[in-house]
């Protein structure tokens, strides 16, 4: 009887052997592949929120500055000397209010009482107010 003369190579390439192998290494890429695909949606995704916090952070950052040029001005200077400090400049004068409820009550009726004690229109007021001269008393 003849014996087949197939080559062996040949032989081994047609085998159920081969077949397994070949199946295994592709079902082993495909599974890299969707592996590489989620890593890299991932590390997109991170990106994207970083550039986010960059947005946010250098909003902030410009807040930060304005907020320190204002502490470095001499308006910060002079407002937290009056009132942290209770300093004043030369030349002013100071007043001080015992009663502050008191005052202003007197205050306000002192404007708004004219000389037969009723209360004065607005525009009247506003008059007296822009011309720069004293409510009658």
């Amino acid at each position: 009887m003849a014996k087949s003369t197939i080559h062996p190579l040949r032989r081994f390439l047609t085998s159920r052997i081969f077949f397994a192998v070949i199946i295994i290494i592709g079902g082993l890429l495909i599974l890299v592949n969707v592996r590489v695909y989620r890593n890299s949606s991932k590390i997109e995704k991170e990106i994207s929120e970083m550039e986010r916090d960059i947005g946010s952070l250098q909003q902030k950052k410009l807040e930060s500055l304005e907020i320190l040029k204002y502490v470095t001005s001499k308006n910060f200077v002079e407002d937290t000397a009056r009132t942290e400090l209770n300093l004043k400049k030369p030349g002013e004068r100071e007043l001080i209010v015992k009663n502050p409820d008191m005052a202003s009550a007197t205050l306000a009726n002192s404007i708004s009482l004219g000389e037969s004690g009723q209360a004065l229109p607005n525009p009247v007021k506003w008059w007296y107010y822009f011309t720069r001269h004293a409510l009658p008393q």
